[in-house]
């Protein structure tokens, strides 16, 4: 008698990689994230429903794991995999130590070195402050409309990061630099 072979296959869940372009203005997260997962029509995915709030993401030909990492976390929210489901959940309610932290020392993404000149804002909301800022280098960005601070500035010529980092001062925002996505999110209470 043959011995018998058994064997098993695991199917190990990816996140689809291929790559799209998203600019959604002032949207609904649960909306901008529909839409996403309309682009990879093979996936399931559940949101907790903690996970609201406005999104404003454009992103210029970017995988769809970044995209959606990107757009969750304009919204602090995140996702895990479990049993080849997507769960979208909101950061509050996982361990604050797991994520990604402030303004980094080294800049990782080099637009932010980019010199913008002669940019002013009067009383303006600080997100829409920072779009103007974002859009003037060509970033792909995804901003939290939650940072919504009016600003007033004047300023002859500076870097996008002394932008960011002088609006961020007075609105309460985060930057967190990615190599090809720069994020804005509001801070933590």
């Amino acid at each position: 008698m043959n011995p018998m072979l058994i064997c098993t296959l695991l199917y190990q869940f990816q996140i689809p990689t291929h790559r799209i372009t998203v600019d959604y203005q002032n949207g609904d997260i649960r909306e901008a994230v529909r839409y996403l997962m309309k682009t990879a029509p093979n996936l399931t995915y559940t949101m907790d429903l903690d996970v609201t709030g406005p999104v404003t993401v454009k992103l210029t030909d970017v995988t769809f794991g970044d995209a959606l990492k990107y757009v969750l976390k304009s919204a602090n929210a995140s996702y895990r995999v479990e049993d080849g489901v997507i769960a979208i959940h909101s950061d509050r309610t996982i361990n604050q130590t797991d994520l990604p932290r402030g303004i980094s020392e080294r800049p990782t993404n080099p637009l932010l070195a980019k010199e913008i000149r002669n940019f002013r804002a009067k009383s303006e909301p600080a997100y829409q402050v920072i779009r103007r800022a974002l859009d003037e280098v060509g970033a792909s960005y995804v901003v939290s409309d939650a940072v919504n601070a009016p600003v007033s500035l004047s300023i002859q010529r500076a870097t996008l990061r002394d932008i960011l980092t002088a609006i961020l001062a007075s609105a309460r925002g985060r930057l967190i630099e990615g190599k090809n996505i720069i994020t804005i999110t509001s801070e933590s209470p």
